[in-house]
């Protein structure tokens, strides 16, 4: 008997219910008493600044993360709103622009690499992966604006889609 996987909404929202909860047992509510769901005591808030306050403590940079849990939620739905559909491809850099300002000439864009590293010391680069995709933070190397490389895909829906240097 096969059983369907979760999918990531109810991951994150299983998580998210299971904290506000164990928020809740340190003010002394029952196991499961409290309303998460319209959360009068206000936790997602304490949450959310316990996280900012554990980042800070770790060296985690907080608007980045922001940044990528935006990007995350926002394929996530988009899965969800359309779970048939076809993936979008790789994300090309000569497609991409800039939500804000609409220069698509240069980002400054996150890349993970993995070179092969010894213990004497040698990296070869020549083994190295490097990738990056549309959970990449990225940078307008033109007005600064910040986002995830996703944010900056002209197909993103929520993109406002400026024109560039031809709008004038």
């Amino acid at each position: 008997m096969d059983q369907q996987q979760p999918s990531n909404c109810e991951i994150m929202l299983a998580i998210a219910h299971e904290a506000i909860q164990r928020r809740a047992a340190r003010d002394g509510y029952e196991a499961g008493a409290y309303d998460a769901e319209h959360d009068p005591e206000g936790y997602v808030t304490s949450l959310l600044n316990a996280l900012q306050r554990w980042g800070r403590r770790c060296g985690i940079d907080w608007h980045r993360e922001l940044t990528m849990a935006q990007a995350f939620f926002e394929e996530d739905e988009r899965e969800a709103d359309r779970p048939d559909a076809t993936p979008l491809p790789p994300p090309v850099v000569a497609e991409l622009r800039c939500p804000k300002c609409g220069q698509a000439d240069g980002f400054v864009i996150e890349v993970i690499e993995r070179p092969l590293m010894f213990a004497d010391g040698t990296v070869l680069q020549e083994d190295a992966g490097r990738y990056w995709g549309d959970w990449s933070y990225c940078r307008c190397n033109a007005c600064q604006h910040t986002g995830t490389v996703y944010q900056f895909r002209p197909s993103h829906p929520n993109a406002e889609q400026k024109g560039g240097p031809s709008d004038g």
